[in-house]
């Protein structure tokens, strides 16, 4: 019996941050989310910082 890899390349689509989390929204519909204690300087940023983001790429990375 033979196995199918299917070889998945996760890209982000919106990026979202409450009080709490990191949210990120993939293309293909999956969402990630992390607590924000996670990344120091992210539980430190105010609200208008944390909107403040950039896709890399095709949505590879997040700035």
């Amino acid at each position: 019996m033979s196995t199918l890899a299917v070889e998945l390349h996760p890209q982000a689509h919106d990026i979202k941050c409450t009080d709490t989390a990191l949210i990120v929204e993939l293309i293909d519909g999956r969402t990630i989310s992390a607590t924000l204690a996670w990344f120091p300087r992210l539980s430190q940023a105010s609200k208008e910082q944390l909107e403040n983001w950039e896709l890399l790429g095709d949505g590879e990375g997040v700035y």
